[in-house]
């Protein structure tokens, strides 16, 4: 099943919370597994499972995998929680409109407190993947994910949320402002000067206001966000957590860590493209602040399943693409 096996967990025996783990892990499982799982049984005594795992590497959410069969995500805040019901609801209009695999709710808590889907197959389509495919493969693939977002960037907010008033994506300035104030400080410990004059120079760049369209966006595109089933060939898109109005150029940000004729082929194919000629450009430096973004959690967050040299290898990669 693959989703989520890279992440820094506990495993817990369902009948048996108290199995050795090391101590650090233990604590945090004894801390708060027990607890997830109590709600999940007082919600849904129908639901039985035999083995536990919890991941609470996320920032946004607790999540706890059972059976590695089923997927149960906890929001961490009421904030969140009020995301999680827009989320639903997007979800369930989208499986309409789109034929990849998607999280499909089978057990949601009252209050949207929580919920649980089976756990969608396949692995991360990260640059290597993409690139082990055969040509068809990797077309397959890039027009499975666009032809995704021209569904998504469609939507209609309205009929979507029914009337609510959708979230925002946070403007760029304030990123920047989050960069200066919160990742740069860390950074700067492990990076050399040059690397971090070029990401400094980036985000004074990227806080300039900048004309874009405005449409329902998943917020949060990343390679261990887009699932592929090789054995199907089936695309799958996790965590819409943050699903919100934004410039949809964000969610094409995925595509320049591919190569260069797969981006000009998903751009040529995306169905809003010819209406927005400054998305590229958009998208790439969406792209870098993608980058920084990752390469903080790999130091402020435990079990975060980056490689920090690795992650400072593709920010430097993406920053090369504003250059040319």
């Amino acid at each position: 099943m693959g989703l989520l096996k890279n992440f820094t967990s506990a495993v817990l025996p369902h009948a048996a919370l108290g199995a050795a783990l090391s101590a650090k892990s233990y604590f945090r499982a004894r801390a708060t597994l027990p607890g997830y799982l109590t709600q999940i049984e007082e919600d849904f005594p129908d639901f039985h499972f035999q083995e536990a795992k919890l991941v609470d590497s996320g920032l946004e959410n607790v999540v706890v995998i059972l059976d590695e069969e089923w997927i149960f995500r906890f929001p961490r805040s009421d904030a969140r929680r009020l995301a999680f019901a827009h989320e639903l609801q997007l979800l369930m209009v989208l499986r309409q409109r789109t034929d990849i695999g998607l999280p499909d709710y089978r057990y949601v808590a009252s209050g949207a407190r929580f919920g649980g889907y089976p756990m969608l197959t396949g692995e991360p389509l990260n640059p290597k993947r993409f690139r082990a495919l055969d040509p068809a493969g990797q077309r397959r693939a890039l027009n499975q994910f666009v032809d995704f977002l021209s569904a998504l960037h469609g939507l209609s907010p309205a009929k979507v949320l029914g009337g609510v008033r959708p979230r925002h994506i946070s403007a760029k300035g304030e990123f920047a402002a989050a960069y200066f104030e919160r990742q740069r400080g860390p950074l700067a410990h492990k990076l050399g000067r040059t690397l971090m004059r070029r990401i400094d120079r980036f985000y004074a760049a990227y806080a300039e206001p900048q004309p874009h369209p405005e449409r329902m966006v998943h917020g949060d595109i990343d390679d261990h966000h887009v699932l592929l089933d090789e054995r199907t060939g089936k695309l799958g898109i996790i965590d819409f957590g943050d699903a919100a109005l934004g410039d949809p150029a964000a969610d094409l940000a995925f595509l320049f860590s591919l190569p260069q004729w797969a981006t000009q082929h998903a751009l040529a194919r995306y169905a809003f493209g010819a209406d927005d000629p400054g998305l590229p450009e958009r998208a790439k430096s969406h792209s870098v602040r993608f980058a920084v973004s990752r390469l903080s959690n790999c130091l402020q967050h435990v079990g975060y399943p980056r490689i920090f040299a690795d992650t400072a290898a593709a920010l430097e990669t993406q920053l090369e693409l504003l250059t040319v």
